[in-house]
């Protein structure tokens, strides 16, 4: 059992994010929430999926986040995750909203936003 603890350690000393910071994941019903956090930390959304497949979510305002990657849609559960990185510290509000792609006139038919108080490593 030795030789696997050793590719365990290497595997984790290459995320060191990891190590440090837990990842938070925020659910939709927690809309407005704040989130404190560290710069450099990584958080997740997650999000409904409509069931109309013409609207989708849209990044309005990041508020001094980056997308990690793009989202992951989990089907069985009717949701995607949204990854970002706290990259800022003054932070921001991050703000989502479900609309068709090419209709900005129109009230999105879905919000979301979140607070992000980022304090430096």
């Amino acid at each position: 059992m030795r030789p696997l603890v050793y590719p365990a350690m290497v595997l984790l000393a290459s995320f060191p994010t990891c190590q440090r910071f837990h990842s938070v994941v925020v659910p939709q019903a927690e809309s407005g929430r704040t989130l404190e956090l560290r710069r450099g930390q990584e958080f997740g959304l997650r999000l409904n999926v409509s069931p109309d497949p013409a609207l989708t979510w849209h990044l309005v305002d990041k508020g001094g986040a980056v997308m990690v990657s793009r989202p992951v849609t989990i089907t069985a559960s009717g949701t995607q995750l949204w990854r970002f990185r706290a990259d800022s510290v003054r932070g921001g509000t991050l703000r989502m909203e479900l609309r068709r792609p090419n209709d900005r006139q129109s009230p999105a038919a879905g919000t979301f936003s979140v607070v992000l108080q980022v304090s430096p490593r």
